[in-house]
């Protein structure tokens, strides 16, 4: 059985401390990992890379 396809691309540690997320091969670095600016920042280019 084949695994589902994955809906959206993860929102991700990165070793700076930063919080990354990769969209069509490019890394976007969103902030501090895991605080409010960041999770917004991921929402946003998640609604923008959907549309």
């Amino acid at each position: 059985m084949s695994r589902p396809k994955k809906v959206a691309p993860d929102y991700r540690y990165h070793v700076s401390g930063q919080a990354v997320v990769t969209f069509n091969g490019t890394n976007f670095y969103l902030g501090p990992h895991n605080s409010p600016e960041s999770k917004a920042k991921y929402r946003t280019l998640l609604a923008e890379y959907i549309a």
